[in-house]
């Protein structure tokens, strides 16, 4: 319908076709009715789709992007598939989930202009006959080393290679020894075990293309391990991003040190670093970095938070003038998550006042001192590098006005972006059915408590509306207050003298029809925003928003209203 109804010429760049249920943990193939169902839908659409874009002139699709679900491609779908590919010179194509057992061989030929290829849960056994086909993804595919080998055979012309997870060879050297040294082997996403960390050291230290290195599973059991990947480290001259989230054993403290003093300080490549989800003391790691010359991005999602810790974290960005985002945030409501104490976050108020290359931080905080909170503020306040910041309260109940207080501080910020500033709080969800949600927080309370809640609530929505009134610099806020339509109010008024926020995200609301009336006035006044989330909204207050949205704000098209649930 869209093809037959537009007017207008149209240039297409990417095109993804979805047929079925494209996830990979569906167990039951589908019965013979769902395949025939299938077979019809997948002729019946492709065919008129291949004749309307060549009514309207097209010719030319960069990249193509298939998904048939559970379902097996037969040669007759292959030759349609063949089809598109050949006339629409598809120089780039994605195939997911597709069974190619029977369709295989239809799909390349030797005329095709296929440049890149990415398969997902499907592996092509049988691309003799595509020599222009020089870029390659497996991507979460399980095949056996001999899979490899066929693959390896056919591909003479390839030059760039990704590897993903999932390979069963015994050993990381048989894998790698299946691909000629011609390809260029870019990302490698594979599960090691221990005795593979030598193995991959010694890749390392002489592959001289690999760019991205993601690895799966506790492979640094031993202090050995830490010695084999410090060793590649050192020595390899590439390497841009390197994922080792999942991969330490928190017990083995002096190996870690040995490990960032040897292979982090001396390699210069490095730009990405990910040591997510270790739970492990990352002072060394932060102090092995100091000299560090090419390391941008820092993660340490999931880490110990100890003062020490910070402490070295703190000297590292005071030495080290290259890193631009370090991200530490994590929120595990049910198990004590780590987070930064007041010690803590007063060292990084100060930090924040004279820090300028650091570009983006997520943090968590616990707090019990109001100067702590004074301090970060402060910092913020007069920081003239950040233009992303992340900040998870996860004190219970007693943050509101000390939030207020960061809010206020952020007025006088003028490089800041995008701010997150997300409280955690107990809140019972009521569900009347599956398309409506109400949210009633600390149910426990009395009737005083809870109206004293909803009164700290209007003050902290006032503060993010005075900032969106009065900052010029902020395009992506998150409005983490509980949003009632008093809120809505003051936050319409202040949209309205905003130049610069083209997204606003709330949160949490109690918000009636009168609210959004509201909100949808202050859209219509303001035309730089074109994203507006309001988590939870009633379906039938968001139908009555939508309509009155339709051919008023002349951006109309592009504001999102999203009714979305978060567990």
């Amino acid at each position: 319908q869209f093809l037959q109804q537009s007017q207008e010429s149209l240039s297409i760049k990417k095109l993804e076709l979805w047929y079925g249920s494209h996830h990979s943990y569906v167990v039951e193939p589908p019965h013979d009715e769902q395949r025939q169902e299938f077979e019809r839908s997948f002729i019946d659409n492709f065919k008129p789709i291949i004749k309307l874009l060549k009514l309207k002139q097209i010719n030319e699709i960069d990249e193509l992007c298939i998904s048939v679900g559970e379902n097996t491609v037969t040669d007759e779908h292959a030759e349609i598939i063949h089809q598109f590919i050949t006339d629409f010179n598809i120089k780039s194509l994605s195939l997911d989930s597709l069974d190619l057992q029977l369709g295989d061989k239809k799909l390349f030929n030797p005329a095709q202009n296929i440049q890149t290829l990415r398969c997902e849960s499907c592996f092509p056994k049988h691309l003799t006959d595509c020599p222009s086909i020089k870029c390659l993804e497996l991507d979460w595919i399980e095949r056996t080393l001999e899979d490899c080998q066929i693959l390896s055979k056919q591909m003479r012309y390839l030059t760039e290679l990704t590897i993903r997870v999932g390979y069963d060879a015994d050993r990381l050297d048989a894998l790698l020894s299946v691909f000629p040294p011609s390809i260029k082997i870019l990302r490698l996403n594979i599960s090691l075990e221990e005795a593979e960390t030598k193995v991959l050291g010694d890749f390392l230290s002489k592959n001289k293309t690999l760019l991205e290195l993601y690895c799966v599973g506790r492979i640094m059991t031993t202090h050995q391990c830490y010695i084999n990947l410090a060793y590649g480290l050192r020595h390899n001259s590439t390497l841009k991003s390197l994922d080792l989230s999942k991969c330490f054993y928190s017990s083995l403290p002096e190996s870690i040190k040995i490990w960032a003093n040897d292979g982090l300080t001396n390699n210069n490549s490095l730009e990405i670093l990910n040591l997510n989800y270790n739970k492990m003391d990352i002072g060394d790691i932060c102090l092995a970095l100091q000299t560090n010359t090419s390391l941008k991005t820092l993660y340490l999602i999931c880490n110990q938070l100890e003062l020490s810790s910070i402490q070295s974290m703190i000297q590292m960005l005071n030495v080290n003038q290259i890193i631009q985002e370090i991200d530490l945030f994590y929120y595990d409501y049910e198990n004590n998550s780590p987070a930064i104490n007041d010690d803590s976050i007063e060292l990084l108020g100060k930090l924040l006042t004279k820090q300028k290359t650091l570009k983006r931080l997520s943090i968590p905080l616990v707090f019990e001192k109001e100067s702590s909170i004074k301090e970060l503020a402060n910092g913020l306040q007069s920081n003239e590098g950040l233009t992303y910041l992340r900040l998870g309260f996860l004190n219970e109940r007693r943050d509101r006005q000390e939030l207020i207080l960061l809010v206020h501080a952020l007025e006088h910020n003028h490089t800041l972006k995008q701010v997150i500033m997300e409280r955690y709080e107990k809140i019972n969800w009521v569900f009347w059915d599956q398309d409506e949600c109400g949210i009633v927080p600390y149910p426990e309370d009395d009737d005083e408590t809870k109206q004293r809640y909803l009164i700290q609530s209007n003050e902290l929505t006032t503060a993010y509306a005075q900032l969106i009134g009065k900052n010029q610099t902020i395009d992506n806020l998150t409005i983490s207050s509980l949003v009632t339509d008093i809120g809505a109010q003051v936050i319409a008024e202040n949209l309205t003298k905003n130049k610069t926020l083209t997204s606003l995200r709330v949160q949490h609301q109690q918000l009636t029809q009168q609210g959004c009336e509201y909100l949808q006035r202050a859209l219509d006044m303001n035309t730089q925003l074109t994203e507006l989330f309001i988590v939870n909204l009633p379906n039938e207050i968001k139908q009555t928003f939508d309509e009155k949205s339709n051919g008023r704000n002349p951006i109309a098209k592009c504001t999102i209203f999203r009714s979305t649930y978060y567990w």
